[in-house]
């Protein structure tokens, strides 16, 4: 934090992003974890697509056990990432899990 508040403009910005949201992630601390994670993806979209910070983003959501969010996210970066049969699969394995939360009225294919 000390860091991005001395050098809010520097190109390391980026890096340190991405390190305080994997030190959040690793803590715990996963709704912060998910603002840095937005933050980042905000400030530099081209950036986070080549380091593919959406899927972490996903994966964050996914730890919430927030999955419509995560599919949200995942749908969202589809189109852009390398292997879009693999993002399909986190989807269907996610929209699959949602359906065995309490409340859910299963799944149906």
């Amino acid at each position: 934090d000390s860091l991005l508040a001395r050098y809010p403009n520097t190109e390391g910005v980026f890096d340190a992003l991405e390190l305080k949201a994997n030190i959040l992630m690793q803590s715990k601390k996963l709704d912060e974890a998910v603002a840095v994670l937005k933050e980042t993806i905000a400030r530099y979209p081209m950036k986070a697509k080549e380091r593919q910070i959406g899927l972490v983003l996903a994966v964050v959501y996914e730890e919430k056990k927030d999955f419509a969010n995560a599919i949200q996210t995942l749908e969202s970066i589809k189109g852009t990432y390398p292997s879009p049969a693999f993002v399909e699969e986190r989807i269907k394995d996610l929209k699959e899990r949602q359906s065995y939360l309490p409340g859910a009225k299963g799944f149906r294919k």
